[in-house]
């Protein structure tokens, strides 16, 4: 009896420590693709943005809108043209701002 008594509790014990290993793995798991997730959106924003910022520059002689929404694969990419004296003459000042969670 002494014996079972023992052998119900060492496995009692690796049930807990492998449900707890198995939880860290998966909390790990789960935090490295989350942060894979909110990189990809990243750089995937910046480089809409880029691209529309440079999309504007192109367009820049035959006057861009001031105010412009782009849509791009089902995203939208707002911007703001606005003349910045604080730089000079001749000088405009381009914001393009985007929303990674979309």
């Amino acid at each position: 009896m002494r014996l079972r008594k023992g052998s119900i509790m060492q496995t009692l014990v690796m049930c807990i420590m492998m449900a707890t290993i198995s939880v860290m793995v998966m909390k790990w798991v789960m935090m490295r693709y989350t942060m894979a997730v909110r990189l990809d959106k990243s750089v995937q924003s910046r480089v809409r943005a880029e691209g529309v910022f440079y999309n504007r520059m192109s367009v820049w002689g035959t006057g861009a809108p001031a105010n412009f929404s782009v849509g791009v694969n089902g995203k939208t990419i707002n911007g703001n043209l606005s003349a910045a004296v604080v730089y000079g003459n001749n000088v405009n000042r381009v914001t393009v701002t985007t929303d990674q969670d979309q």
